[in-house]
């Protein structure tokens, strides 16, 4: 396998960074993980929206957090913190996504089993309810803006969401955001369907539920590594960090849309 010589110099120093301060290459590798990910991502984004094939586009499905409703972490770290006499950074540094929480995500754990899982990861006591109320404490509210223009895309072509979710979370955005969130044919939750992003099955999987062809599918995600879980599955995908990205993008399918009709 070729590697460029970005790639290859990058190796290199975290070889010696690894010797030098004596931090396990594992560690290093996790760094290394993320950069590449987000590289690739970026040769993407650098292609802008010229790499979209609108005329194979017959559906598009959206990420949920961070894309059609807002999602506040520091919300959840605040709370926590507050209720454990726990320092806000501690929570910050020692929080990193473990298999407990995958579990949990994928439906095969109780929010208990979550809890017992996050209090060994972060060496924290807490009463359950006060980590289900820090917990559920991430979700934020509907982007409107965002929506209108999902609402106006929806009669051009079919909008589904797929979300890395839980029953915790569901119970806030399944029942106070209903009305919003019925612009979607219908909402894969990762917890219901026992699969998550960025595993390719499992966009491989929602593309079946859809009965669509998996090129046909155009996936908007805030989370790089999503991102590129949907293009190896053979969908169009695009990183959309930002609220103004989703909207540059929407609108940019409705242009494509009308013209298509005229």
């Amino acid at each position: 396998m070729e590697i460029s010589q970005e790639c290859g110099e990058l190796l290199l120093l975290f070889g010696r960074l690894a010797l030098e301060f004596s931090i396990p290459f594992g560690e290093l590798q996790k760094f290394y993980d993320c950069w590449a990910c987000f590289n690739r991502v970026d040769q993407f984004e650098q292609l802008g929206q010229e790499i979209l094939e609108f005329d194979r586009i017959r559906l598009v499905l959206f990420d949920m957090g961070g894309v059609v409703v807002s999602v506040h972490p520091r919300r959840v770290f605040r709370y926590w913190s507050e209720a454990s006499g726990v320092g806000f950074e501690e929570f910050v540094g020692r929080w990193s996504i473990e298999q407990h929480y995958k579990d949990y995500e994928t439906g095969k754990t109780t929010f208990k089993q979550l809890a017992d899982g996050l209090s060994n990861q972060l060496g924290i006591e807490m009463s359950l309810d006060d980590w289900r109320i820090g917990w559920n404490a991430l979700v934020g509210q509907p982007f409107q803006d965002v929506l209108v223009l999902i609402q106006r895309l929806a009669a051009e072509l079919p909008v589904y969401c797929f979300t890395n979710s839980n029953p915790e979370h569901e119970s806030v955005w399944g029942s106070e955001f209903r009305e919003e969130l019925s612009v979607f044919r219908a909402i894969f939750n990762s917890s219901t369907i026992g699969m998550r992003k960025p595993d390719v099955e499992a966009f491989l999987n929602v593309s079946s539920r859809m009965s669509i062809c998996v090129s046909q599918v155009l996936f908007l995600d805030d989370n790089s590594e999503n991102v590129v879980g949907a293009i190896d599955s053979g969908m169009q995908a695009v990183h959309v960090p930002r609220k103004t990205d989703t909207i540059t993008l929407l609108r940019a399918l409705l242009r494509h849309a009308v013209t298509m009709r005229s």
